[in-house]
């Protein structure tokens, strides 16, 4: 691969554009487009504007020079069409880009079970842990985490994701050198630590509202599939959903309370077709058998469990009527294990059936922490959800 070349046609044609897919497929590759003159160019009619024709038939490669001297500072790796990193999955969209700026780990997107997860901004308390929560559950199954790490829903998926010791892709609107949002440092540098950062545009591209819906396609198309999480009416994510729709990708939704306005794009959704989903697992069901995904006991949202079932996973010690049973106690050293925020959560649930905000009350412990560490405690196989939103001890 030629590095200048891919740039220079990159930079010839907008970010985004369908006709960069027409010139790459016709010509084979980014030395062809380069060699071929003004006139062939243009006898090809692929639909190009004059000023692209323009661009094109200028041979000039001082910007694209400078850019791969700006990779190569900055260890920035550059992938196109035919490379080894680009990912199969995104070229079979309509519009992918002819260029991909990488940092962090090798990109091999294409042999795992990638699923998008994308929300509002201005997400609340409950749909941030949400969105935390099923990252974690879809990486505690082998899959990898896709998100725009924006502030909201996108950081706390990332979060989630990377300390349920999984992958996380970052998809940017800007340079991979640029951290955006700002205060979001210490999550960039993980995710490069232990995942991936792209984009298309080069490195020093100040983020910008205009490529930000751009940015989304390339999300959706390295996806399987897409779960909004709480997204109000005319929101970035529901226009990822809609592109992963058409890329043929399935779309996910996690329910929302019906006075909820963060929650009434992601409610529209499910009312247009999208799968409802309450946890990663359910999520990861759809690949269950692919990419080595094993989906394993957990319950699926919705489904009705067997009787003699549900009474052979629930403790003995557990009392049903939700009073704390006196007799409980943990095996010697087994809270040794956890940290003291962790111990005290435990000791709070003892014996019972607890929701999380009567954990939270009993513990001490403020509910949106809580939350974050019922996930954790959930992946360690230390607790479990079960029917009502409740949680028990697993010894």
């Amino acid at each position: 691969m030629n590095p200048e070349k891919w740039i220079w046609l990159s930079l010839a044609i907008p970010f985004g554009s369908l006709r960069i897919k027409r010139v790459i497929s016709h010509f084979g590759s980014a030395d062809a487009v380069y060699a071929s003159d003004r006139e062939t160019i243009k006898a090809a009619c692929l639909s190009l504007f004059s000023k692209e024709i323009e661009a094109l038939a200028d041979k000039d490669l001082t910007e694209a020079k400078k850019i791969v001297s700006q990779c190569i500072k900055k260890n920035i790796r550059i992938t196109a069409r035919g490379d080894s990193e680009y990912p199969e999955r995104l070229w079979h969209t309509d519009n992918p880009p002819a260029v991909l700026y990488l940092k962090g780990e090798p990109l091999c997107v294409d042999e795992k079970a990638a699923v998008a997860i994308v929300g509002t901004r201005n997400a609340s308390s409950g749909g941030e842990a949400a969105s935390e929560k099923i990252a974690a559950e879809i990486a505690a199954c082998g899959g990898v985490v896709v998100t725009g790490l924006a502030k909201g829903i996108d950081s706390c998926a990332a979060r989630g994701a990377l300390r349920a010791g999984g992958k996380v892709i970052g998809v940017l609107g800007c340079g991979v050198d640029i951290c955006y949002p700002r205060g979001n440092k210490r999550l960039f540098a993980e995710v490069e630590n232990s995942g991936t950062i792209i984009s298309e545009y080069p490195p020093g591209t100040e983020p910008s509202r205009y490529n930000f819906p751009k940015r989304n396609r390339i999300m959706s198309g390295i996806s399987l599939g897409t779960v909004v999480v709480e997204a109000p009416k005319r929101s970035g994510a529901l226009i990822t959903a809609s592109l992963a729709l058409e890329q043929n990708r399935d779309v996910f939704a996690v329910p929302g309370g019906i006075f909820e306005v963060a929650a009434e794009g992601s409610n529209e959704l499910i009312r247009a077709g999208a799968i409802p989903v309450m946890s990663g697992y359910d999520v990861m069901t759809e690949y269950e058998g692919n990419f080595g995904i094993c989906v394993g006991s957990p319950v699926k949202s919705g489904t009705v469990r067997d009787k003699k079932q549900e009474a052979a996973d629930t403790p003995a010690d557990v009392n049903k009527s939700g009073k704390a049973d006196e007799s409980f106690s943990f095996p010697d050293g087994y809270l040794g294990k956890f940290t003291p925020e962790e111990q005290a959560v435990l000791k709070a649930i003892g014996g019972q059936e607890l929701r999380a905000d009567d954990i939270s009350e009993k513990s001490g412990v403020k509910i949106q922490r809580l939350l974050s560490l019922m996930t954790l405690l959930e992946i360690r196989g230390a607790v479990k959800q079960i029917p009502g939103g409740k949680y028990r001890i697993v010894l």
